[in-house]
Formats: C-alpha cells, sequence, structure tokens
C-alpha cells in the first residue's frame, strides 16, 4: 500500500515506476481509496481529479506470459500460490511427474466450506490489453 498526501492543485495525473529501469510501468494492482474530507474542508479533491497513467502498450514488455506463474513453477506463498489467489479454497502443487527430471505441475483446489462462494483468481496487466473492448478465455 502506498499513501500520499498531496498539494493543493486541480488535478493529479499518477504514474508507476519500475524501480530499477525507471520506465512507467503498471502494478499488479492500483485504486484510488481516497479519505473523507475534514469537516470544514473546501475544495476536497475527487476521483474525478486524480486520473492513474497507464503506460502505453509495448510489444517487448506485453510479449510473455498474460498470466503470471502460469506453468506454475516456484509458486508457493501463504495463501496465494505465487500470481494465483483464492477465496474459501486450498491450494497446493501437485507435480504430475514425481521423480521427474522435466516436472509438470498442476494446481490442485480444495473447497473449505460448501456454502460460501469459491473462486481462484489473478490479476492482469491491463496495460497489454489493447483495443476497446477485449475478450478473455482462460480454461481450465
Amino acid at each position: 500500500h502506498l499513501g500520499v498526501a498531496l498539494p493543493a492543485a486541480d488535478s493529479y495525473h499518477v504514474y508507476f515506476r519500475d524501480e530499477i529501469t525507471k520506465k512507467v510501468t503498471w502494478p499488479d494492482f492500483a485504486f484510488l481509496n481516497l479519505e473523507d474530507p475534514p469537516l470544514a474542508c473546501t475544495d476536497y479533491i475527487g476521483e474525478d481529479s486524480v486520473l492513474l497513467m497507464m503506460p502505453p502498450f509495448d510489444a517487448a514488455r506485453c510479449s510473455g506470459e498474460l498470466l503470471v506463474d502460469g506453468n506454475f513453477e516456484n509458486i508457493a506463498t501463504p495463501n496465494q500460490m505465487g500470481g494465483w489467489m483464492q477465496h474459501n479454497l486450498d491450494l497446493e502443487l501437485v507435480n504430475q511427474q514425481p521423480g521427474s527430471i522435466y516436472p509438470s505441475y498442476t494446481l490442485k483446489t480444495s473447497r473449505r466450506e460448501q456454502t460460501n462462494v469459491a473462486y481462484i483468481s489473478q490479476y492482469i496487466d491491463r496495460s497489454c490489453l489493447v483495443g476497446k473492448a477485449v475478450l478473455l478465455k482462460f480454461s481450465a
């Protein structure tokens, strides 16, 4: 999370930069969360005053996998598996070819509570999606 106190202005353009290359980039997830204005405050900014600037489409940057960890390699973090996140699911990384020098992994899910909604998800870099409308189909 990043919090910023902004000086007075009519509008703001927010960019994200890569720490190493210093190029404009897009984070895995970004949203605005403005605090309520103080009671005696006038001219308090709203979401229409802040523009999150997405970098232009770059074929070199966007030519990799759209899904992070789509091949399920090297993923083991609490409550998620690499780029894969879950709600109401237990995730388990399963090697389909144990003992092989060419492992093949799948991600096994088990629902925790049958009465609650369950899903697996991932953030997608929207700056790599171009055009007015994009239809993405994923299958499992």
